[in-house]
């Protein structure tokens, strides 16, 4: 027989994936991985998802039996990209925080799953709740998905100020001014602070 195996396709790929080997020439085949029978694999395709060195031993009908030429695969690496923030992810409305991804060449930045349309740099400015994660791509073309960031926008007060009784008096007199829709105040005077007005 004049047996050959041919690649269904590149024969180069990510980890995680595979090629398709298709053996012709013989009505009976052994695969072969560097040189050594692989038990149980006799059909004329193998599937494989390995870096090795394949062959197959092909047999004709007159029982005659001759080698393939050799394909060899290569598994290139997956990138481990981790998305990090640059300050606390949980922040007030209005605030934001800086994500920086890490590990690839190029990006594509999730929001809550979904593509971010545009955004492929390595560092994203996010305003916004959700859960954020990139796609990282390296050198080799594999691609993977990063870590999960959660942000928390929490929202502003509404602070008011109430007068209790009329703001325009007499010298000598005052006014007293309360604050309400905080947990803790500062007040200002024509926009200063006043140092120890805290109530």
């Amino acid at each position: 027989p004049t047996p050959v195996v041919s690649a269904g396709s590149s024969t180069s790929f990510c980890s995680g994936d595979s090629v398709i080997l298709t053996a012709t020439g013989g009505v009976s085949y052994q695969w072969l991985r560097n040189d050594t029978v692989i038990n149980g694999a006799t059909d004329s395709v193998l599937i494989v998802s390995t870096a090795a060195n394949w062959s197959v031993i092909a047999t004709n009908s007159f029982g005659c039996s001759d080698t393939s030429n050799v394909i060899a695969t290569t598994v290139n690496p997956l990138p481990t990209p981790v998305v990090s923030a640059g300050s606390s992810t949980t922040f007030c409305f209005g605030d934001s925080v800086v994500l920086t991804a890490s590990s690839g060449v190029s990006y594509q930045w999730l929001r809550n799953d979904s593509l971010v349309i545009g955004a492929t740099d390595s560092v994203l400015t996010v305003s916004t709740a959700a859960n954020w994660s990139v796609i990282a791509t390296n050198s080799f073309g594999c691609s993977d998905t990063s870590n999960i960031l959660a942000t928390t926008v929490n929202p502003l007060p509404t602070p008011s100020i109430t007068a209790g009784s009329s703001t325009s008096f007499c010298a000598g007199d005052s006014v007293i001014l309360t604050a309400t829709g905080g947990v803790s105040y500062q007040w200002l005077r024509n926009d200063s602070l006043v140092i120890g007005a805290t109530d």
